[in-house]
């Protein structure tokens, strides 16, 4: 089927193509009755503008170019979900790429969006342990970074994850649960460092030493929690009685492990997890987990690189640092919580 040009417009409804122009740019210039024709010809022909076009002549392809870990991870899902609310608004379309924690993905993906000729990047860095020259040497367009670079100066929104390692072992500690093992996540995840560095810092001043037993690597995806804690569970005597789990399909995982164990959540196991996805309140019971609402921070990040492109902008001195909040559900019990029922239904039987 033929694209319907504008000339097409213009031969249909019987003005010039100037005049055309001006009414479905909704430009002064043209008569009231004149523009609801043409409107009404373009609509009734399904004319759609040619936006390669507009590019060109206005010097911007209206593409933002989304580089994550995971796209399928719904920690990222939730990000671009706001991003593209933002720029949609603006009349701009994403392009969203995925790493999945490879550094040469990322190169190769920053090459690609400058290739599609994009307008600005919002990049979540591999980061840990690899170079990062890519990305300082990027001045093409506006680029954010979702976590700090160190030392590169590069316009960033950061998360305070050593206070949500802190928030969730916290959480843990006042129940009386001592025995709690944090799921790692990726290598590569600055994050992960930074919540198991919150956890020890917790564990400290409680006066609790750390132990290796603490902690054991898993991953990122719902898989490597359930290996990780099944392991854990299964193995350590005295086993865990608390899982902190990097993220919300980590800490998934491991509701499965325990019940493959016959292991009850929370009167047997109590897990915090982390980013309050929307899996999080679905789960039976509903997680308790640490959030920073990645939609919302989606959209600031975006109306921030749209108002940088708008400027003319490559920098913008952006370093903006999210606080998280601990969300409380129903996944994390008292430890003495089974004993005081045992002895309550031990008093009513001696009373009977």
């Amino acid at each position: 089927m033929k694209h319907l040009t504008m000339s097409d417009v213009a031969r249909l409804s019987g003005y010039s193509r100037l005049t055309v122009s001006l009414a479905l740019g909704n430009k002064p210039g043209v008569s009231d009755r004149a523009r609801a024709h043409i409107l009404a010809i373009s609509e009734s022909h399904g004319y759609r503008p040619n936006l390669m076009a507009q590019a060109l002549k206005n010097k911007r392809s209206n593409l933002i170019g989304v580089i994550v870990r995971d796209i399928t991870n719904p920690y990222y899902g939730e990000l671009i979900r706001g991003i593209e609310r933002a720029a949609a608004a603006q009349g701009c379309v994403l392009l969203n790429m995925s790493t999945h924690e490879s550094h040469d993905r990322e190169v190769a993906a920053l090459h690609s969006l400058s290739a599609y000729q994009v307008d600005g990047v919002i990049l979540a860095p591999v980061l840990r342990g690899v170079d990062v020259a890519h990305i300082r040497a990027w001045r093409r367009t506006p680029l954010i970074t979702v976590e700090k670079i160190p030392g590169a100066g590069i316009d960033h929104v950061r998360f305070d994850d050593v206070k949500g390692g802190y928030l969730a072992t916290g959480h843990l500690l006042a129940r009386g649960h001592r025995r709690i093992c944090y799921l790692e996540g990726p290598p590569t995840a600055a994050s992960s460092a930074d919540r198991l560095k919150g956890m020890k810092r917790c564990l400290k001043d409680h006066g609790i030493p750390w132990t290796p037993a603490m902690s054991e690597p898993a991953g990122a995806t719902v898989l490597d929690g359930y290996t990780a804690a099944k392991r854990i569970l299964a193995q350590r005597k005295p086993r865990p009685t608390a899982i902190f789990a990097f993220c919300d399909l980590v800490a998934a995982g491991a509701y499965k492990a325990a019940q493959a164990l016959g292991l009850r959540i929370p009167e047997d196991l109590s897990v915090v997890g982390y980013d309050d996805i929307d899996l999080a309140p679905v789960l039976g019971p509903g997680l308790t987990t640490v959030r920073f609402g990645m939609d919302a921070v989606g959209e600031f990040v975006a109306e921030q690189l749209l108002g940088a492109i708008a400027a003319g902008k490559l920098h913008m001195g952006l370093k903006q640092f999210f606080k998280p909040v601990l969300v409380e559900r129903d996944s994390v019990q008292s430890c003495n919580e089974p004993a005081k029922r045992t002895a309550r239904k031990g008093a009513r039987a001696a009373r009977a």
